[in-house]
C-alpha cells in the first residue's frame, strides 16, 4: 500500500470531480452510478521498494505505481476513453507535487477483459517516487 501522502496528494490533485466525473478514492465511494454514466477510480496496488536513501540522514523514499481505472459508458466507441486517457497522462506525466514524483504513465491497456457490466474500463499506471 502506498503511503498515505500518496494517497491523499493524488487525490486532491484529481479532486472530487475530474473532467465532469466522479472520482472515487480509496474507501470514498460506495458504488458506481446504476445509470452507467462514467467514473474514474484510482488504486494503490503496488509499492515496490521502501529504503533509507542516506546513512546519516532518516531520507526514506518510496517507489511505486498508482492505477487510474476510467469507467466510460459501454457502446460508445473509444474517442471519448482515450480523449480522457490523454489527459490524465497529461495531468501525471513528468509532474511533482506535494512530494511526488510522477513518471512517465502507461498506455491504457485494451484488451477482451475492458467490458465490466454497464462499463468500458480503460487502466493505466502512473509509476512515482515518494522522498520522506
Amino acid at each position: 500500500m502506498a503511503d498515505v501522502q500518496v494517497t491523499v496528494a493524488v487525490e486532491e490533485r484529481l479532486g472530487e470531480t475530474w473532467d465532469g466525473i466522479p472520482v472515487f478514492g480509496v474507501n470514498t465511494k460506495g458504488e458506481p452510478p446504476s445509470d452507467g454514466s462514467p467514473f474514474l477510480m484510482v488504486q494503490y496496488p503496488v509499492v515496490t521498494d521502501r529504503r533509507r536513501m542516506a546513512v546519516n540522514a532518516p531520507i526514506y523514499r518510496e517507489e511505486g505505481g498508482f492505477r487510474l481505472v476510467l469507467n466510460e459508458t459501454r457502446g460508445i466507441g473509444l474517442q471519448q476513453g482515450m480523449e480522457r486517457s490523454k489527459k490524465l497522462d497529461d495531468l501525471f506525466r513528468d509532474q511533482k507535487f506535494a512530494g511526488v514524483e510522477c513518471q512517465v504513465p502507461s498506455s491504457p491497456l485494451i484488451d477482451d477483459d475492458n467490458e465490466d457490466g454497464n462499463y468500458f474500463q480503460l487502466s493505466m499506471v502512473v509509476p512515482y517516487t515518494f522522498n520522506f
